[in-house]
């Protein structure tokens, strides 16, 4: 249950009774006893409200671009690199290939990988390696913010934006 939800019923907001109806119906998961447990005060029901709405998934804001969608999906538009991950934390380095397109407002359109990746992406060390048509050496890439592309509820892009500081030939 999200956590709207749970402050929701601890604040008392929603009626014992039709608590129970919607979890007969599996609208509603089956609660744990710390879900259920009320509000001591108004004043700790308000907080338990305040950080739900404050909460990650309340204020993320969710972009979808269709015409990225369809730019990417253009074979002409695709090209073939590397992404080299690098984690300082761990202490690792891996690669992966990846099919990406450029878009026409110059940001590079990789499809979603995982969870963890997003935050490696603009470390200064992860890069992506690719050649051009001409290129003697590939063009190492680093990026310096990442945005989420979302169809639907699946995460489905990083749209990648980079420094003209932040290409290089090898």
């Amino acid at each position: 249950m999200r956590p709207l939800g749970r402050a929701a019923i601890r604040a008392g907001l929603i009626d014992d009774d039709a608590l129970k109806e919607l979890q007969h119906w599996r609208m509603v998961p089956r609660l744990d006893d710390k879900d259920l447990e009320p509000a001591g005060s108004v004043e700790e029901a308000v907080q338990l409200i305040q950080d739900a709405l404050e909460a990650e998934e309340q204020v993320r804001l969710q972009s979808t671009d269709l015409d990225v969608l369809r730019y990417y999906l253009e074979p002409k538009n695709q090209r073939r690199g590397r992404l080299v991950i690098v984690n300082h934390e761990t202490d690792t380095r891996g690669s992966k290939n990846i099919t990406f397109c450029i878009t026409p407002s110059r940001g590079y359109a990789i499809p979603w990988t995982s969870e963890t990746v997003e935050d490696l992406m603009t470390n200064g060390s992860t890069y992506l390696s690719y050649k051009e048509e001409g290129d003697e050496k590939p063009r190492r890439i680093y990026f310096t913010s990442v945005d989420e592309l979302y169809f639907g509820d699946i995460k489905a892009f990083m749209v990648c934006s980079v420094g003209d500081a932040h290409v290089e030939q090898d």
